[in-house]
């Protein structure tokens, strides 16, 4: 879906380029779906060791993940969080956990390229929603922190110690 909005993304950004990151068993079918109007600012990077990932997404300006299901959790929207980058991603039960719509992400229909590409266009024009998308998650990832996770944890366990004592009594 993101090579197939690449072309639109393109006729408003004719520069831009897409760098794909990670290693995948259908990186050959999914070249053949990449149009010769994209296939110049398309660049995969193949596998990247994690030391390495932040300085992908602080230079990226936008993030996008265009899963289209089965993500459990939206740590890679994390990460472009913590990194300051503003994201663009499908509107899907993982990542409705960790973001919400113009406020730390902007939040597209699965499986829709088009909308897809207005996403991101409408993310990279716009200087205060971009400036919003990022200011919100650099706060909003403040509380996946480990310390903030540790205290949680340590709280709930504390939560069910005492009605399990309060049982016993």
């Amino acid at each position: 879906y993101l090579y197939k909005a690449m072309d639109y993304v393109l006729d408003e950004f004719p520069d831009a380029r897409l760098i794909v990151v990670g290693k995948g068993f259908l990186k050959r079918y999914y070249k053949l779906l990449i149009s010769e109007k994209s296939e110049k600012n398309i660049i995969f990077e193949e596998f990247v060791d994690t030391d390495l990932l932040p300085s992908y997404y602080c230079t990226a300006d936008v993030f996008v993940s265009p899963a289209v299901g089965g993500e459990s959790f939206g740590i890679v929207l994390i990460e472009a969080m913590a990194s300051g980058t503003p994201i663009v991603a499908s509107r899907i039960r993982g990542y409705r956990q960790v973001a919400k719509h113009r406020y730390n992400a902007f939040f597209v229909k699965p499986k829709d390229y088009r909308e897809l590409a207005d996403g991101i266009i409408e993310v990279l024009k716009e200087d205060e929603l971009r400036k919003t998308i990022v200011s919100n998650g650099l706060n909003e990832v403040k509380k996946y922190s480990w310390e903030n996770i540790t205290m949680n944890v340590l709280d709930y366990y504390r939560e069910i110690m005492r009605k399990r004592l309060d049982e016993i009594k």
